[in-house]
């Protein structure tokens, strides 16, 4: 295992357990029920990049591009680069607001801080096995739609 998958595995369980101190530092669940849409959504969102990355065999917590992989650029993927680490942002800011503390919204920083970076470092990585790669992040935003 090279130091990047390494790193990058430590970076998922900082990321997992984050998000699980959001949720068990607040009732579980939102309180209000407006806040079931954005969390709902994230959820499906998720499940959808998923998906997308099973049927073309690459889903991995490892940042490593294997060999004969090709660019994902359907479901989710075709919106947006990164739709699970969208979803993951979205999930726990639902709950974040829903239940808020400022412990709760340190924690969701460190967790879109942890995520802008992991998306850094794999995009570098995406841009020297895939020759497409720089015209797809051209057409599509990173984490938000219309936004960034």
């Amino acid at each position: 295992m090279t130091k990047l998958q390494s790193d990058s595995i430590l970076v998922v369980l900082l990321q997992i357990s984050t998000i699980g101190f959001i949720i068990i530092s607040g009732p579980g669940l939102p309180v209000n029920p407006v806040f079931y849409v954005p969390l709902l959504a994230a959820i499906g969102l998720i499940a959808w990049a998923v998906w997308e990355l099973y049927q073309n065999s690459l889903f991995s917590l490892k940042a490593k591009v294997r060999k004969g992989a090709r660019l994902v650029t359907t479901g989710p993927y075709q919106y947006i680069r990164n739709p699970m680490y969208t979803g993951y942002l979205l999930f726990a800011l639902s709950l974040v607001l829903d239940y808020f503390s400022w412990f709760r919204l340190m924690l969701w920083l460190i967790l879109a801080s942890t995520i802008f970076l992991q998306v850094s470092v794999e995009e570098q990585s995406l841009h020297e096995h895939f020759p497409d790669y720089a015209k797809y992040k051209r057409k599509t935003k990173s984490l938000f739609p219309f936004l960034y």
